[in-house]
C-alpha cells in the first residue's frame, strides 16, 4: 500500500512538473542562481581584484553622480562603459559606500543568472526543451559565476557573450539583414564592456566560410552576409584610420587591456 502511494505521489508530482510552462522553470532557475549568487556574494566583504574593481567602483560611482566616466575627478575613457552603468543605481541609491557595494554584488548576481536565458535558447536549437533547461543550469554553475561578489566586468561579460553566441547561430541558420545587425550590435556591446571581446571577430569572419564549405554549398552563398562583412570590412578600417591619425598602435583600440595586445 505504501509503495503504490509513493508511486502514485511520484506520478502526480512528475505530471504537475511537465503541465508547467518552460518559461516558470527558466525563471525559477534564474531566480534561484542569483540567491545563491547574492549569498555567496556576501561572503566577499571587499574588493580585492586590485585596481581593476576600485576602477570600476569609481567609474560606477562618478556616472550615477556627475553622468561622466571619472576615476578620481580624472576623465578615463579607457575602460569598457557598460558594466559602470549596470552597477551604477547602487552608487545612486545609496550614500553609504558599504551599502552601494553590497547593491552593486547584488545586480552582479543577477547579471550572472541572467545567462541561463540565452544559454537555454542556444541550447533549444539542438536538443529537447528538458535537455536545454539543464544547459541553462550547467551555464550558472560553472566556478567563474562567483565572479558576482566582485566589481568586475566579467558578470556583464558572461550574459552578452552568450547572447552573441546566439545571435551568431541565429544568424547563420538565416542571415537576413536584421539578424546580422542585430550580430554585429551585441558583439559591439560586448565589445563596449570588455575590449578583449575583438576576439570575437575572426569567428564572425570565419563562421559562414566554414559552414559554406561544411554544406558545400557555392561560395557566391556567402554573398548573404554581405551586411555582416561590409560593415566589419568598414569598423576595422575606421579604426585603423583613428589609431594612425592620433599616432597609436592599432592594439590601442583595446584600451586599458593594450598590453595584451603586445
Amino acid at each position: 500500500m505504501a509503495a503504490n502511494a509513493t508511486a502514485r505521489l511520484r506520478a502526480e508530482s512528475i505530471a504537475i512538473a511537465r503541465s508547467l510552462p518552460v518559461g516558470f522553470w527558466l525563471g525559477s532557475l534564474v531566480v534561484a542562481s542569483a540567491i545563491v549568487r547574492w549569498g555567496f556574494g556576501r561572503r566577499m566583504v571587499a574588493p580585492w581584484i586590485m585596481v581593476d574593481e576600485l576602477v570600476y567602483s569609481e567609474l560606477a560611482k562618478s556616472f550615477a553622480t556627475t553622468g561622466h566616466f571619472l576615476v578620481r575627478g580624472e576623465p578615463s575613457g579607457s575602460y569598457g562603459f557598460v558594466y559602470p552603468v549596470l552597477i551604477s543605481p547602487a552608487y545612486r541609491l545609496y550614500a553609504s559606500v558599504p551599502q552601494a557595494y553590497a547593491a552593486a554584488k547584488t545586480i552582479n548576481s543577477v547579471l550572472m543568472s541572467l545567462t541561463a536565458v540565452p544559454a537555454y535558447f542556444l541550447a533549444r536549437r539542438v536538443v529537447t526543451p528538458a535537455l536545454a533547461l539543464f544547459a541553462a543550469l550547467l551555464a550558472v554553475a560553472i566556478p567563474s559565476t562567483l565572479y558576482a561578489g566582485t566589481m568586475m566586468t566579467e558578470n556583464a561579460f558572461y550574459p552578452i557573450f552568450v547572447c552573441a553566441a546566439l545571435a551568431l547561430v541565429l544568424c547563420l541558420e538565416r542571415p537576413t539583414a536584421t539578424r546580422q545587425l542585430v550580430l554585429l550590435a551585441v558583439c559591439a556591446l560586448a565589445y563596449a564592456t570588455r575590449a578583449q571581446a575583438v576576439a570575437l571577430v575572426p569567428a564572425l569572419v570565419t563562421a559562414p566560410i566554414l559552414l559554406t564549405w561544411w554544406r558545400r554549398e557555392p561560395w557566391r552563398s556567402l554573398l548573404a552576409f554581405r551586411w555582416l562583412y561590409g560593415i566589419l570590412a568598414g569598423a576595422v578600417v575606421v579604426v585603423l584610420a583613428v589609431q594612425l591619425a592620433r599616432g597609436h598602435s592599432p592594439v590601442a583600440a583595446l584600451g586599458a587591456y593594450e598590453t595584451a595586445g603586445h
